[in-house]
């Protein structure tokens, strides 16, 4: 288990490219912007491009802030295709828990500096720092191990490399 939210894995399969983009297709809804949250018999949301990549999330029932992005592309290699896949958090994602990281450590030096004695307080910045490294990481790990899962089904992948 890699320690960062972030994830590069390589699917082998025996399909075509046409049979991949149209079993994405049929599993992605297209990215819409809705006031309110309709339900959808589809797995995922995004795009799939003809241009044989992709970008897509899983449409969940419940908010998790931390769930991957994947972005991927595949292309025919000899007898097989070739599946490039990245997961990553979103990029204001990734602002916000610098920013809230970064204020934590920043507490953290200010106790260090002022206080003589080390105390509970002293601490408490860096316990902050700890749940929020875990917490992203947990719902990142949670939801990245579901979408490895339905995309080796998707693909019939004979095999993922993790990079």
């Amino acid at each position: 288990m890699k320690f960062i939210p972030f994830e590069h894995l390589i699917y082998i399969t025996d399909l075509s490219e046409q049979e991949i983009f149209t079993r994405l297709s049929e599993r992605v809804e297209t990215k819409k912007f809705r006031i309110i949250r309709t339900h959808s018999i589809k797995q995922y949301k995004g795009h799939v491009r003809n241009d044989n990549t992709f970008e897509i999330s899983r449409i969940l029932k419940y908010r998790n802030s931390f769930q991957p992005e994947i972005e991927g592309k595949f292309q025919q290699s000899n007898n097989t295709v070739r599946i490039e896949v990245k997961m990553g958090l979103n990029l204001f994602v990734i602002l916000f828990t610098i920013f809230w990281c970064s204020m934590a450590f920043l507490f953290f030096i200010v106790q260090i500096s002022s206080n003589a004695e080390w105390s509970f307080e002293t601490f408490l910045p860096l316990f902050m720092l700890f749940f929020g490294y875990l917490m992203v990481l947990v719902g990142f790990k949670v939801e990245s191990g579901r979408s490895k899962k339905d995309l080796s089904k998707i693909f019939e992948a004979e095999g993922m490399i993790d990079q």
